[in-house]
């Protein structure tokens, strides 16, 4: 599970824009929008990571490596999951699906992981848990506040 490469960290701090309030999430997947608070969400070390809740009972998580400019995520190094009542939707870098103790080839494609300021964003294509073309996948999370 991706939180189990978590850590309690402190939050991030930058200089997030106006689009949305500090604390939410904003994913597309596909056609779907699905907007989170955020209910954990932080830096540890070289860490981001972020825990959401979504209607209709949707779980986000996210975890991106950042690279030694400390903005740049690793896309083979971060994963993104969104659990909407019991179908998975996800996309994994091969190291950071690792970290969760799997095996096999990671679900997805992570294209580009960003930390600007505040803002973690993340663009890819998700891989759903029932099978299916893989949708167009989209993470503009701000976290500003420490925890």
């Amino acid at each position: 599970m991706v939180a189990a490469v978590m850590f309690a960290g402190v939050g991030l701090v930058g200089c997030g824009g106006a689009e949305f309030e500090d604390r939410t999430a904003e994913v597309s997947l596909g056609e779907t929008s699905i907007s989170f608070d955020l209910v954990s969400c932080g830096l540890d070390g070289s860490t981001v990571f972020l825990v959401g809740r979504g209607g209709g009972a949707s779980i986000l998580q996210v975890v991106m490596e950042l690279d030694d400019d400390a903005s740049t995520g690793l896309v083979e190094a971060t994963g993104v999951s969104v659990d909407r009542a019991g179908e998975f939707h996800e996309a994994f870098g091969e190291q950071s699906w690792r970290a969760r103790g799997e095996t096999g080839d990671p679900p997805g494609v992570i294209e580009s992981a960003q930390l600007r300021g505040s803002r973690v964003q993340i663009e890819g294509r998700a891989a759903s848990s029932k099978g299916g073309t893989p949708l167009d996948l989209s993470v503009d999370a701000r976290c500003d506040l420490k925890d």
